[in-house]
């Protein structure tokens, strides 16, 4: 739970950052000409499921 509080503390705070491109919603016209989703590694598509990316804000 502290890690929770320490997030939720963050966000009252406005200690928010921007969401990286490559997570961010590419399926409406004109996102990916913005560069949403180039890059994201879909973790599925890896052994045991894990990958390493940028997930936190930066």
């Amino acid at each position: 739970m502290r890690g929770v509080d320490q997030a939720l503390e963050d966000v009252r705070r406005g200690r928010t950052g921007e969401v990286p491109v490559h997570l961010r919603d590419a399926h409406y016209p004109g996102a990916k000409t913005l560069g949403h989703g180039q890059g994201y590694l879909y973790p599925h598509d890896f052994e045991h499921g894990v990958v390493t990316q940028q997930y936190l804000p930066t």
